[in-house]
């Protein structure tokens, strides 16, 4: 089974005092694998937003206070099979249409919006991506800030910014694997795309225009079955059973699996997905191998993701709705 390094801090109010109970709490991905590289590289401390690890004392300490300490510790755990709930079993409500703007609005009104308040970033329609990176960057930081989240916004930022001279692909790339990680950044992006959240654009449009970017440009093609299981309301049930036989488009990036064993495992609700190889164009992409999460066998769905409702069933063995969609192209 494979395994990982976790870094986790003492939280509870009192990590010196032996009479209370121990409380430990997971850095985040980010930081875990900031805090994971320098202690491999053997140095003896790393800074974390605020905050200092000291390898040699195990501990964690204020940079404007070294007297306030938390013990901090390191384990090789066995990685989790199961999928993340929240990414992968968040309910999807169906919208009626093709799309709610042209294809070359890129599909989604959110993306598009940025794009009208970003034209300065593109030449002769060509895109800046060393400019849209930039605006990517400081995007994330300001989201970070509204949600004191500044430490993970300012790594992912640095990372992001790293590729500012790549090509496309690097870029590409590197979005994938920040939405991989269990971070604010894909939890803010689908609840505004979810929601229409125009708000949002400025500090996340730019991030999502590269990562549609991303999806749109994929190579790949082939013809398979993913799957994505939720709740559903009653009301939203009734919904995709109105929708049989129409397209519908789902509006934020959706995270589905190669493993229906897994996707079985959430809600009362299965939608069970047929990419079709049509040799058209691809709004897809494999991420398992940029994903921080490799055993989750995520297909992504880009923004904006066009389906024809096939059917709508209960199943009695599992309690569940089977709700049967396919994406193929021949039928735009």
């Amino acid at each position: 089974m494979p395994t990982r390094s976790i870094w986790s801090w003492q939280s509870n109010s009192d990590p010196w005092n032996d009479t209370q109970t121990k409380e430990w709490k997971q850095y985040s991905d980010l930081q875990n694998e900031l805090i994971e590289e320098a202690y491999q590289k053997k140095e003896s401390t790393v800074v974390i937003g605020n905050y200092v690890v000291d390898f040699q004392r195990m501990i964690q300490f204020r940079k404007t206070d070294e007297h306030r300490q938390r013990k901090v510790k390191r384990e090789i755990i066995n990685i989790n099979q199961d999928l993340r709930e929240q990414r992968f079993g968040y309910g999807v409500k169906s919208i009626k249409g093709k799309s709610f703007c042209s294809d070359e609005r890129y599909g989604s009104e959110f993306i598009y919006e940025w794009i009208q308040r970003n034209k300065h970033v593109f030449e002769n329609d060509l895109p800046n991506y060393s400019a849209i990176v930039e605006l990517a960057a400081k995007g994330i930081i300001e989201e970070g800030k509204l949600l004191n989240e500044e430490s993970d916004a300012q790594l992912m930022a640095d990372q992001l910014q790293t590729m500012k001279n790549k090509d496309s692909k690097e870029i590409g790339n590197c979005c994938i694997r920040l939405y991989s990680m269990e971070s604010f950044l894909y939890k803010s992006i689908n609840t505004a795309m979810r929601n229409d959240d125009i708000s949002k654009v400025d500090t996340l449009g730019g991030y999502c225009y590269l990562l549609t970017m991303k999806l749109d440009s994929t190579d790949e093609r082939e013809d398979l079955i993913v799957y994505r299981g939720c709740t559903l309301s009653n009301e939203m049930i009734e919904d995709y059973k109105k929708a049989v036989g129409t397209i519908i488009n789902w509006l934020s990036f959706t995270s589905t699996s190669k493993s229906r064993e897994q996707a079985e495992k959430f809600g009362n609700t299965l939608f069970i997905i047929h990419l079709v190889d049509n040799w058209i164009h691809s709004y897809q992409n494999d991420i398992s191998s940029l994903s921080c999460y490799p055993h989750e066998e995520e297909i992504l769905l880009n923004a904006t993701f066009t389906l024809k409702v096939d059917k709508v069933e209960w199943d009695i063995n599992t309690n569940k709705y089977f709700i049967y969609l396919t994406h193929d192209q021949t039928y735009l």
